[in-house]
């Protein structure tokens, strides 16, 4: 379906898929040069694995079956479609049999990445392949983990690639996408939701002790908030603050009848953050850091403190990047909050 103006528009243009062989939820690419156009992974008028331009006019959505057939084997279809933001002439396909293309001439012409196979994809979402904004010939691919690693990464449009996969759970991965400077890149799997730290060279689990146990199935980044978006399967949108300036992540002071603690700030963030939180009441309070398999890292408050707002420094210097879950433990009260050491 098509709408000029999804705000204003009452009913958009409509067209069944021409022909047949298509995933339930069949990818499609935006024309980078034409905006009333996009391209639509098949299937295929005739069967086959094609891409079909659609364009949209004033008497319907009109539909062209591109040439090339990207079928490698029996029942194959496309997967996923990406271009280069930063020279869309380069064009990339995925299939459901995990066989890579790219294309240097706006596809016209097609190469397979002959020695490699990779993520095959989920029957219903397809996969993902993720172009780098800020570096071209990286290509960032994932779909199924259960008989390969989910992610793969590319440095030259394709035509190579290596597994990128240290600390992802073999499950399905269903978008991938990064922040400004690409040193986070954002996974929506089958188990949760995941964030690659460059520096690290490791996937960590975003999800923390009050997000679902769900399905993950979408995920962007919006810039303006510093926010990784993630859209689950029945349990709603989720956001991630992933600032590190902390002039825009420091959360309001509002003194409250309970105890609390408040995100660390900046965060993600290297190596000095600030912690604080809140006791309505004199209490014997501890204020603890852990990695993720529970071992104690830093003990930085521990004993009797009186009511208000407090305000603690850790210097993570002398530990290695990744993310550490902060713990404060008062009388009764049990508060944790998930920090990324970058």
């Amino acid at each position: 379906m098509y709408y000029a103006n999804p705000e204003t528009d009452g009913s958009g243009q409509m067209l069944d898929f021409p022909g047949s062989n298509y995933l339930w939820l069949a990818p499609l690419m935006a024309d980078p040069y034409n905006a009333v156009k996009v391209s639509l992974g098949g299937g295929g008028v005739n069967g086959g694995a094609h891409m079909v331009e659609l364009t949209a006019t004033p008497g319907g959505i009109a539909y062209t079956e591109l040439p090339y057939d990207f079928t490698q084997e029996s029942g194959e279809r496309i997967s996923a479609m990406a271009f280069s933001p930063i020279d869309p002439s380069y064009r990339y396909v995925l299939t459901t049999g995990g066989h890579f293309f790219n294309s240097s001439d706006d596809g016209d012409t097609w190469h397979l990445s002959e020695s490699f196979t990779g993520p095959e994809s989920h029957y219903f979402y397809g996969a993902t392949i993720y172009p780098s904004k800020t570096r071209l010939g990286r290509v960032v691919i994932g779909g199924s983990g259960y008989s390969n690693p989910p992610v793969y990464s590319s440095m030259n449009h394709g035509v190579t690639f290596t597994e990128l996969d240290n600390g992802l759970p073999n499950t399905l991965v269903f978008q991938i996408t990064g922040n400004e400077d690409e040193s986070l890149l954002f996974a929506a799997t089958e188990v949760g939701p995941y964030v690659f730290v460059d520096q690290q060279q490791s996937w960590e689990d975003l999800s923390g002790f009050n997000t679902p146990d769900q399905v993950y199935w979408t995920v962007d980044y919006v810039p303006e908030l510093s926010t990784a978006r993630f859209g689950t399967y029945g349990r709603g949108i989720w956001d991630f603050d992933m600032s590190s300036d902390s002039t825009s992540v420091e959360e309001p002071i509002v003194v409250a009848d309970a105890f609390q603690l408040y995100q660390n700030y900046p965060n993600p963030f290297n190596p000095v953050t600030t912690i604080r939180f809140n006791l309505p009441e004199n209490a014997d309070v501890r204020l603890a850091i852990y990695d993720v398999l529970g071992r104690e890292v830093a003990e930085l408050v521990s004993g009797r403190i009186v009511s208000g707002v407090h305000e603690v420094i850790w210097d993570a210097s002398n530990v290695s990047s990744g993310i550490y879950l902060c713990q404060l433990t008062t009388n009764n009260s049990l508060f944790t909050k998930k920090m990324i050491l970058i």
